[in-house]
């Protein structure tokens, strides 16, 4: 669970961590005159500077929009801050870098709110709940070939549907998902048959309760696996010859899975919660300046000083 808190506070507060590139070494704080910022700045976290440049360079490495770039960028800076009023700043300069002082901090919340804090009742909640989320029912994923056929068709039209539909079974049956091209299919029998009307369909993963004709639910749950049902299926459109495509068995997730993962939520969820409360404390003593001017000239968008207050 403790892996777990990283990964979601990390992505939530920092952004997903860059493999390729090592953390920038921390600057000392950068001293900005109490003036209207200009230039490259375009913030200031007490009296840290951010420049256009960092931002830039930010949204480009980890794929974020500017908005983003930014308001990470500011969340290294508190919270670098606030590991060092914690007296967590490592000594190494290889690890002076703001976000790995911010990782200092959310390590150092993670052991604060610990198993210990969660609420049976809030676990209690959620269980409920995740009952649902967790189990489903079998479900299967299809494409079928369809010879359409008006209700209003004579016998005699739906037995040439029919004879078409078979020759299309045939040249499917026995062979797996993978090696079958429904469409290809369909092309050659449009070209033999140019007067029939021939679709291929591909439905979405569907359970016992879908909204389907019932022949059409009834054959598509009658295979044991993947594979076509081997037999052409007759419905109110027409002659069916359906591929099943992928088979997703029934879940019954047992009270224990799901008591443990009710826990590790309200887990996740108090230490989120304590990230959150922490930031909104450190934004209200720690003066973050943003010129509007500047943002929107040096990061091209008329809406970010607005979207940050």
């Amino acid at each position: 669970m403790t892996r777990a808190f990283g990964v979601l506070v990390a992505t939530l507060l920092i952004g997903p961590p860059c493999a390729s590139s090592r953390p920038e070494r921390e600057r000392p704080p950068r001293q900005v005159p109490a003036v209207a910022l200009g230039g490259d700045v375009v913030a200031t976290v007490g009296s840290t500077a951010i420049t256009r440049d960092e931002v830039a360079a930010r949204a480009s490495s980890r794929g974020l929009s500017t908005l983003e770039a930014l308001r990470e960028l500011e969340t290294e800076v508190l919270l670098a801050d606030e590991a060092r009023r914690r007296d967590l700043a490592p000594r190494s300069d290889e690890e002076r870098s703001r976000q790995a002082l911010a990782q200092l901090v959310l390590r150092d919340l993670e052991r604060e709110h610990d198993e210990s804090g969660i609420a049976a009742a809030d676990v209690q909640s959620r269980i409920a709940a995740l009952r649902t989320v967790m189990a489903h029912p079998e479900r299967r994923l299809s494409t079928h070939l369809l010879i359409r056929v008006p209700e209003s068709a004579t016998s005699a039209v739906r037995a040439r549907a029919r004879a078409v539909a078979s020759e299309a079974l045939r040249a499917v049956v026995g062979r797996s998902p993978d090696s079958v091209d429904l469409e290809r299919v369909a092309g050659t029998l449009r070209d033999a048959h140019p007067d029939e009307d021939i679709v291929v369909e591909t439905l979405p993963m569907s359970d016992r309760t879908a909204p389907f004709v019932p022949s059409f639910l009834e054959a598509l749950f009658s295979t044991p696996a993947e594979g076509v049902v081997p037999r052409v299926v007759e419905t109110s459109f027409g002659e069916h010859v359906i591929f099943v495509t992928r088979v997703e068995a029934a879940v019954t997730p047992t009270p224990e899975s799901v008591r443990e993962r009710a826990r590790d939520e309200v887990l996740i969820a108090n230490r989120r919660a304590a990230v959150i409360e922490l930031l909104r404390s450190l934004r209200s003593t720690i003066p973050t300046r943003l010129e509007a001017e500047t943002v929107a000239r040096r990061l091209g968008d008329d809406h970010l000083f607005e979207a940050t207050r």
